[in-house]
């Protein structure tokens, strides 16, 4: 996986979501899929040609990001990711039609679960992105990036990615903040001289499968059977919140009958010594 803490966090960010989106492809049988991504730079407002020309799918930050964020591809491209995943074979002359369009949404929100889960994991803390499926309020772009898209079954592909200014400020203001993997070479000297006399104190500790921002009206309509999709994938690993923190992430194994947590990997004792100030 490509190093993401040597860039900027827009670059980051954006590479974050081409890795996600070669991802999903390999997962949807593309051998060897390559996304790359441009460095992003200033963007302007798309005209009326464009905008009846292209397929739009915005996405909004939740957790530690704030703002908004669109996909934007012609309706060809659109229509060959969308016959991916529908298990066709692609045609770029196909009509793009209502199917072709809820398909390439489809598509879109599993990239958008798996970069949340990667963004998460480079800040060391909580992220989501969460598809919209109408807004009302005027999408005025930032900042933007190029991604092509290329692999077995499908020719070179082009799309682009925009963030707004919320969103290009919210990513800045997270550049400072340590990675977990960042966290694993912080030097526990910082550690309070009286930590020892807190060692019997309980925490709440919970596991994290994964999350989603649900609108109130489908929470009222939840019933037994019903599904809800969380933003994680199924080999993504678990995450172990204390207190509501991020401590841990791992594997789901059982013991004894009862769900346990494997570690694979977990913040310095130095950030966990921050859970005193709980």
């Amino acid at each position: 996986m490509t190093e993401l803490t040597k860039e900027t966090p827009i670059s980051q960010f954006c590479r974050a979501w081409a890795e996600s989106f070669a991802h999903v492809l390999a997962h949807l049988g593309v051998v060897s899929p390559a996304v790359i991504a441009s460095e992003p730079s200033p963007a302007k407002a798309l005209s009326s040609e464009e905008l009846e020309t292209t397929v739009s799918v915005e996405f909004a930050g939740g957790g530690a990001l704030n703002g908004q964020q669109i996909w934007v591809a012609d309706k060809s491209t659109a229509a060959q990711l969308a016959q991916l995943l529908l298990s066709e074979a692609t045609n770029p002359a196909a009509e793009f039609s209502g199917t072709y369009r809820e398909a390439f949404i489809e598509l879109l929100r599993q990239v958008a679960s798996h970069a949340a889960t990667m963004w998460a994991k480079t800040i060391g803390g909580e992220a989501g992105i969460t598809f919209q499926a109408s807004s009302d309020a005027v999408f005025v772009p930032s900042q933007s990036c190029a991604v092509q898209v290329s692999g077995e079954k499908i020719a070179d592909l082009t799309l682009r990615f925009f963030v707004n200014a919320a969103l290009g400020d919210s990513l800045a203001s997270l550049s400072s903040e340590p990675s977990m993997e960042a966290s694993k070479n912080l030097p526990d000297s910082a550690l309070p001289d009286n930590v020892e006399i807190l060692m019997d104190v309980e925490l709440e500790a919970t596991i994290r499968f994964g999350k989603r921002e649900m609108l109130l009206r489908d929470i009222f309509g939840l019933v037994p059977g019903a599904v809800v999709e969380l933003n994680q994938m199924v080999n993504d690993p678990a995450e172990l919140l204390v207190a509501g923190r991020l401590v841990a992430r791992g594997e789901v194994v059982v013991v004894d009958g009862n769900f346990g947590l494997r570690v694979s990997e977990a913040v310095s004792k130095r950030q966990r010594a921050q859970l005193i100030q709980v």
